[in-house]
C-alpha cells in the first residue's frame, strides 16, 4: 500500500477491538487507519468462519465452456469470499481472457501445443491502493486538484497453473479443502523471505556537519518510512530491491510522451515530494501494475518545473491515456557500497548466489536479508522500516542474540497478501478446445455446498 503514511499500527496478534480517541490528544492518520483494519480484519473473520476458506453465491465464478471460441471459459457472476475476503463478479459474460483485473498475457493463455494440456484454474485475490493518479474520480474539483484520501480495492484474478494430466485425478469439490494446501504451497511458495533492519553510522555520515546527535544510528532529519521492495523475483537472474524513504507513495500522473521529454501533470507538492536529477523512477500504467511484472527503472536527467516535464532515460514508450501512466519515484541511488544492477534497482546476491550481507539504504539505515532454504521471492513484496529522529534509531522488532544482547528480529514480508482458491480442472485440445473436468467452487444456499449438475 504505496500511500503517503507516517506508519501502519494495525496488529491482529494484539487482538484489539476498537481505537479510542481521548480528548486533548494529537490525532494521526495511522490512528484511523488502524480503526478500519480492525473492523475490517474482524468482519473477514467472522466471513471466514461462516464460510470456510471459500465459497460465494449461486454460480459465482462457475467455470463453463464458451460455445464455438476456443482457449477460454466463462466465469460466472456473483460474489465469492476467500479467506472471507469479498470479491463481485458484475458482468454475467466475462470469460478468462477478458478480466476487468488482469490483462492475461500471452504466455498465460489456455493453449496446447503437441497433445492436450491441463490446467488448474484458481482465484487469486488481494488488495491495491487506487489514488487519484490511478482514478481522476477521487478529487474533488472544488479544491482545486488538491489530494486528498486515497482508497483500498479488492482485486480478483482468475490465474491457470499447467497441470500433469492425472495430478488433479479424483479430487473432487468434497476432497478439494484437504489437498488445496498442497497445491496452493506449489502455486505459491509460503517462505517469502525474511528482512531484519537496523541503523548504524554509515562511513559517508562520519564527516556530515550538522546538528544531529553524534551517537544516533539514524542520520536524517525528518522522520521517514522506508519501503523495501522485491523487484526482480530471481526467476531470471539474482533477486533485486528497490527502496523509498517515503513508502513510494510519490508517483506522478503523465499527460504525454515526447521520446525521452515526459511531460506531468504535477511534480508534486513540496521539495521532498517530487523529482531531481539522478532519481530513478518507475514507468506505471494499469495493465503493468495488475500484471505484476517488473520493468526496468529509468534515470531522470532533466527537470523542468515551469513546464512540468521530465527528461529520463531510456526513453520509454508511450502508454494510453486511458491506463493512467504514472512515474514512481524510488531512491536508492547507485554508491560505492550499494551498486546499481542495470535496471536501477539493487541486486540481493552475487553471481554465485551468495547474499549482500547488509545493504546500506541511507541515512544510515541497513537491512539484511537472511538466507533460509526454499526461499522464493515474489514480486511487489514489500517490509516497512519505521525511522524516526527522536530515538535517532529505526522501530524494528529486537530479538535475543547469541551474545546475551538483542539483534534485529529477522520478520517476513507485511505484504503484499493473497488469497487463492481453486475454481476448476480443464483441458485444453490442439484444436482449442476446452473441456471442463472438474469444477471446485462452492455456494452458499443457506449452507456451504457443492453444487451437483451441469
Amino acid at each position: 500500500m504505496k500511500a503517503d503514511i507516517g506508519r501502519m499500527t494495525f496488529d491482529p496478534a494484539k487482538h484489539f477491538t476498537r481505537v479510542v480517541l481521548q480528548q486533548g490528544r494529537v490525532q494521526v492518520e495511522a490512528d484511523w487507519n488502524e480503526q478500519v483494519a480492525i473492523l475490517l480484519d474482524a468482519v473477514r473473520a467472522l466471513a471466514a468462519d461462516l464460510v470456510g476458506p471459500w465459497g460465494g453465491s449461486p454460480r459465482a465464478f462457475r467455470v463453463d465452456t464458451v460455445g464455438g471460441v476456443p482457449r477460454d471459459v466463462s466465469l460466472g457472476a456473483g460474489h465469492y469470499y476467500v479467506d472471507g475476503v469479498r470479491v463481485v463478479n458484475d458482468a454475467a459474460d466475462v470469460c478468462y481472457t477478458s478480466q476487468p483485473f488482469y490483462p492475461v498475457p500471452d504466455d498465460e493463455r489456455l493453449t496446447a501445443e503437441r497433445k492436450p494440456q491441463d490446467y488448474l484454474l484458481h482465484l487469486d485475490v488481494w488488495e491495491r491502493l487506487v489514488t487519484a493518479a490511478e482514478d481522476p474520480a477521487l478529487q474533488d474539483v472544488a479544491l482545486g486538484g488538491l489530494d486528498t484520501a486515497a482508497r483500498a480495492q479488492p482485486v480478483w484474478q482468475v490465474r491457470a497453473t499447467p497441470v500433469g494430466p492425472k495430478e488433479l485425478a479424483g479430487i473432487t469439490c468434497q476432497t478439494m479443502p484437504d489437498e488445496w494446501p498442497r497445491l496452493r504451497d506449489r502455486i505459491a511458495p509460503p517462505n517469502r523471505g525474511l528482512m531484519r533492519a537496523r541503523a548504524r553510522i554509515t562511513e559517508e555520515e562520519l564527516d556530515r556537519p550538522c546538528a544531529i546527535d553524534p551517537a544516533a544510528g539514524y542520520r536524517f532529519d525528518e522522520n521517514a518510512l522506508f519501503r523495501v521492495e522485491i523487484h526482480r523475483d530471481g526467476t531470471s537472474g539474482p533477486p533485486s530491491i528497490k527502496w523509498s524513504l517515503d513508502n513510494g507513495c510519490v508517483a506522478l500522473p503523465i499527460t504525454s510522451f515526447a521520446g525521452e521529454t515526459l511531460h506531468l501533470a504535477t511534480l508534486g507538492r513540496d521539495p521532498r515530494l517530487t523529482l531531481d536529477v539522478g532519481d530513478r523512477v518507475e514507468l506505471e500504467w494499469d495493465d503493468q501494475v495488475l500484471r505484476n511484472r517488473p520493468l526496468p527503472l529509468m534515470e531522470v536527467t532533466d527537470v523542468d518545473p515551469t513546464d512540468l516535464t521530465v527528461m529520463v532515460t531510456p526513453a520509454p514508450a508511450p502508454v494510453p491515456a486511458t491506463q493512467h501512466p504514472r512515474l514512481r519515484r524510488w531512491d536508492q541511488k547507485d554508491r560505492r557500497h550499494t551498486p546499481l544492477a542495470a535496471d536501477g534497482t539493487v541486486d540481493l546476491t552475487d553471481a554465485a548466489g551468495k547474499g549482500r550481507g547488509w545493504i546500506d539504504l541511507a541515512h544510515g539505515v541497513q537491512v539484511e536479508f537472511v538466507p533460509v532454504p526454499g526461499t522464493v521471492f515474489r514480486t511487489g513484496d514489500f517490509w516497512l522500516v519505521e525511522a524516526r529522529t527522536a530515538v535517532g534509531d529505526v522501530v524494528w522488532p529486537q530479538v535475543p542474540g547469541p551474545d546475551g544482547g538483542t539483534v534485529p528480529a529477522a520478520l517476513p514480508p507485511r505484504g503484499v497478501d493473497h488469497h487463492r482458491a481453486p475454481l476448476a480442472w480443464v483441458r485444453v485440445a490442439v484444436d482449442g478446445t476446452v473441456t471442463v473436468l472438474a469444477r471446485y467452487v462452492r455456494e452458499l444456499r443457506p449452507s456451504v455446498v457443492c453444487p451437483t449438475g451441469p
